[in-house]
């Protein structure tokens, strides 16, 4: 019983709540330390992403200019090749123009790093991480409306050209699309102009085109959205 009594109870006590104490701020130094090493990656990851989105917006921008004049050009074609109005100076030109279309090659490194790595996380902000989200899914749609012209083209309007005319030469990109045409196929501006299927192939690929040019516009909203949020001083700030 003395013993028991003698035992030092109350320096006890406080070398066990030292220890207690030492291991508590032991973890929240490490959580602390995480916390901080996070916030650098997340600095880094925005401003890398900062980079890649303001490219991306300005190529978006020139893909959907230039798609959106091919797809009125098509549509005027189109029109033009169904009245029979196509002035045969203009008939090259329009043919050439109509099976133009620019592709978007998106710069993605760090965008594919971040979700691959499934770091997605270290972006706090919930506004962008949904606007990243709906990128990718955007340019998987993209993606998608890009092959429906490639396959269109190479299915339908290639094949017309080459069974119907020799204007299908402009076709080629090593030859010159303003060079005039060899006057002994002058014939077949003649057999296209008023052609119903001619129009209907036009008329294809006006909708495939307007389906592109769709895309390219949700993806540069999405684009323009995900670079606000990084400015607006409610959300992650990329200097944090």
């Amino acid at each position: 019983m003395n013993e028991i009594q003698n035992i030092p109870w109350k320096r006890l006590s406080t070398e066990a709540a030292v220890i207690v104490a030492s291991i508590l701020l032991a973890f929240s130094i490490d959580a602390w330390w995480d916390e901080r090493r996070d916030r650098q990656r997340e600095s880094e990851v925005l401003v890398a992403l900062k980079s890649d989105f303001e490219q991306n917006r300005q190529i978006l921008q020139d893909a959907l200019a230039f798609n959106a004049e091919s797809l009125e050009t098509v549509r005027y074609f189109s029109d033009q090749i169904a009245a029979s109005r196509v002035v045969s100076t203009d008939f090259d030109r329009l043919y050439a123009r109509s099976i133009r279309v620019r592709f978007f090659q998106p710069v993605s490194a760090t965008y594919e790093s971040l979700i691959s790595g499934g770091d997605i996380a270290l972006i706090r902000s919930d506004a962008s991480r949904t606007a990243l989200v709906e990128w990718g899914t955007a340019i998987k749609w993209n993606n998608r409306a890009e092959g429906y012209l490639t396959e269109q083209f190479m299915d339908v309007f290639y094949r017309f050209a080459t069974r119907t005319s020799s204007l299908s030469r402009i076709l080629a990109p090593e030859n010159d699309v303003n060079a005039p045409v060899t006057p002994a196929f002058e014939h077949d501006r003649e057999l296209l102009i008023g052609n119903r299927e001619f129009h209907n192939v036009l008329a294809t690929r006006a909708l495939f085109l307007k389906y592109l040019v769709e895309s390219n516009r949700e993806l540069l909203m999405i684009t323009d959205r995900f670079l606000s949020e990084l400015t607006d001083p409610n959300q992650a700030r990329i200097n944090d």
